[in-house]
């Protein structure tokens, strides 16, 4: 798991992981229905306005998670069988 602090270490990571996957900044910008100048500005981390859609749509077309950690990290209960049935039969609506 990667911990990013800002705009620019997130767009450093999307590259990372475009290059990963062995595509160019066109091939992905296409398959998230981006601009590859939007791609670009944020790979180099130059948005001025980051849109939350377009964000999210570069990660899923690189098959990325985004998730959130508290810091201050408590510890968790396991999951009875109920609710991970829930969880599971709500990732599938998505």
């Amino acid at each position: 798991m990667m911990f990013l602090q800002n705009l620019y270490e997130l767009g450093l990571a999307v590259r990372q992981e475009r290059r990963e996957a062995g595509l160019t900044q066109l091939e992905l910008s296409k398959r998230a229905l981006v601009s590859r100048r939007w791609l670009i500005d944020l790979e180099t981390g130059n948005l001025n306005a980051p849109d939350a859609r377009k964000i999210f749509s570069v990660l899923r077309a690189l098959d990325l998670r985004f998730g959130l950690e508290s810091r201050t990290q408590v510890p968790q209960r396991p999951l009875n069988q109920a609710t991970r049935d829930a969880l599971r039969l709500m990732d599938q609506m998505d």
